[in-house]
């Protein structure tokens, strides 16, 4: 949306002052996600209404997801757009266009011919595969809000990824709903395994990772790839939700808690040394006090490196919301601070086997408040995982220097500067 208005010649702020249009882009996945939209889009109206802005416009999923509520509950807002709206922001903003709202899924796919502008630091940036997923696990909002898997052309994938390239960017994180779906539903042949092949050979990229990965599409040809890869980092993000063959069952997972295991077993067999990320739902309906135990003996036994948790919500329009066995909201909380505070000693522990190691590590910024540069590992994932700390102020963003590691806290790691690398 950003790359549209750009092109089209409008100025872009993430400041208030100055600003005429307030676009919201919005997350419905979940209840928190939706209260976080509304609050955010009443505090915009508040705006308008005192003067300072002259239009809203509220985009995204959670248009996507109430066509017909969003209107009645917030007519103060000058436009909705939905999903395969995004091309049409600079219209829409302009007030040129009206956002239409009807209860179509989106179909619209974005490819390399769209105008982009990287909000990241420069030698970073998201690449997207897909739009959309398939899976239908019985708690998930995600095909009835983002429409069927829909892969991206290979062509189309690589052209951004040299465009990227060549403006700079030395790491490129994949994502899609569910990326080890990528090319399901093309019926060419193509899936993540050739994708990554031909990734692996555009010319200027250092780090390839992967976020998202289902771990149903875990295949062992998949796995050989990403090992073989030069420029695939040792780092994967595998939401296995559960471990209970009963929860996973109930859940649509199309797995058990064994296949799972079996699964990761191969990554870390296959690529060793690998950083696995995982998110896990506790209190799914039937939810039984054995069944939160097998969970954290699973917790135990693979030892994540990272792990992020939260409690189901009983989402409207999924057949998990019907189910029987609700479990209590309070006890949900209980077993997501257990299974967290479990979490916090496997990284701790985890990180502590890192002392004395070395890493080849990717520089962000420099904090001055902390006085301390930010870097991180090729199994630290910007945003959503621990950092390394250094103790200098001389390290140029986007360079890879050589650290060994010093200190291991519990989500982060220290390290110190034994080459200083180059871009």
């Amino acid at each position: 949306m950003v790359g549209c208005l750009a092109a089209a010649g409008l100025a872009v702020t993430t400041r208030l002052d100055g600003a005429d249009t307030v676009v919201i882009n919005t997350c419905a996945f979940i209840r928190p996600a939706v209260e976080e939209a509304e609050n955010a889009i009443r505090e915009a109206l508040a705006w308008k209404a005192a003067g300072r802005v002259s239009r809203v416009i509220v985009a995204g999923c959670l248009p996507q997801r109430f066509p017909l509520v969003l209107p009645a509950q917030f007519p103060e807002v000058d436009a909705f757009l939905r999903l395969d709206d995004f091309p049409r922001i600079a219209e829409i903003a302009r007030g040129e266009a009206p956002g239409v709202i009807t209860r179509d899924l989106p179909s619209w796919l974005p490819d390399h011919r769209l105008p982009r502008v990287i909000s990241t630091p420069p030698f970073r940036a998201y690449l997207k595969l897909a739009e959309g997923c398939s899976n239908h696990c019985r708690y998930c909002l995600i095909p009835k809000i983002r429409g069927e898997l829909r892969s991206r052309e290979p062509d189309s994938i690589l052209r951004e990824a040299r465009r990227l390239a060549r403006r700079g960017v030395r790491e490129i994180t994949l994502i899609a709903q569910d990326a080890t779906a990528y090319g399901r539903d093309r019926k060419d042949g193509t899936g993540l395994t050739g994708l990554l092949e031909m990734l692996d050979k555009v010319p200027g990229l250092k780090w390839i990772r992967i976020l998202y990965a289902h771990p149903r599409g875990l295949t062992g040809e998949l796995i050989a790839a990403m090992a073989g890869a030069e420029k695939v980092v040792p780092y994967l993000d595998v939401p296995v939700q559960h471990a209970s063959d009963r929860i996973l069952k109930a859940m649509g997972r199309g797995m058990t808690g064994k296949e799972i295991r079996r699964r990761l077993l191969q990554l870390r067999k296959r690529i060793p040394g690998i950083a696995l990320r995982t998110t896990l739902m506790v209190g799914f309906p039937g939810e039984t006090a054995q069944d939160f135990r097998g969970l954290l003996d699973f917790i135990r036994e693979v030892e994540f490196d990272h792990l992020g948790a939260f409690g189901y919500f009983p989402e409207e329009g999924t057949p998990a919301a019907r189910l029987p066995g609700q479990v209590p909201e309070k006890l949900k909380e209980e077993r997501k601070a257990e299974l967290l505070s479990l979490q916090a000693e496997i990284s701790r522990s985890r990180n502590e086997s890192r002392i004395g190691r070395e890493y080849e590590v990717l520089i962000e910024v420099f904090d001055p408040d902390q006085k301390i540069t930010i870097a991180r590992t090729p199994g630290q994932a910007p945003e959503i995982d621990g950092i390394t700390k250094i103790y200098r102020d001389d390290l140029l963003p986007g360079s890879f220097p050589r650290v060994r590691i010093a200190e291991a806290l519990v989500y982060d790691l220290v390290g110190e500067i034994i080459e200083t690398g180059g871009q």
